[in-house]
């Protein structure tokens, strides 16, 4: 049985990648934060499993309340896991295509780079967002602010990815 799923189709993870880059402030970003951006947009309810930050704990009810609409998952962090190589080709692409920096990438780095992007995907991009609207407001306004390394950095609070050894 052939069975169709958004997390592994490479083009939809063009899109989501593409997604947050316009929706997020333009500067550098850690590939790993884009990463955990990506899994939460994805599957945004996953997002109540996060340490939230005190001041943005009002957030964590809203995302409490949302359904799984793909399959139920319930190991985030392998799902995650199983994410990566879809996410690594995704961004891979979009430096091919001159959309972030390539050399950056090289670096664990992410940023746009001033090449246009056509109209009608800014009109489907700004429609997924619309649809996204929440997701997107967390992870722009409050999950930029975390630091991604160390006790209490996104990669800690969300769970998703091993810390205790990363080198700040």
């Amino acid at each position: 049985m052939l069975v169709y799923h958004q997390a592994f189709d490479l083009y939809h993870c063009i899109f989501r990648m593409f997604q947050l880059l316009i929706s997020l402030p333009p500067k550098q970003y850690e590939v790993d934060r884009i990463k955990i951006y990506d899994f939460f947009l994805l599957f945004p309810h996953y997002i109540k499993n996060t340490r939230f930050p005190v001041a943005a704990r009002k957030y964590r009810s809203y995302f409490s309340k949302l359904g799984n609409k793909y399959d139920t998952v319930d190991i985030p962090n392998q799902l995650f896991l199983r994410l990566n190589s879809y996410q690594t080709a995704a961004l891979r692409s979009l430096a091919s295509y001159e959309f972030i920096n390539a050399e950056l990438l090289k670096k664990n780095k992410i940023k746009l780079t001033d090449r246009e992007i056509p109209e009608k995907l800014k009109m489907a991009l700004a429609s997924a967002n619309d649809h996204n609207e929440e997701t997107i407001y967390l992870l722009k306004e409050i999950f930029t602010n975390i630091p991604l390394y160390g006790p209490g950095g996104l990669k800690d609070r969300s769970g998703l990815m091993e810390y205790k050894f990363d080198v700040t």
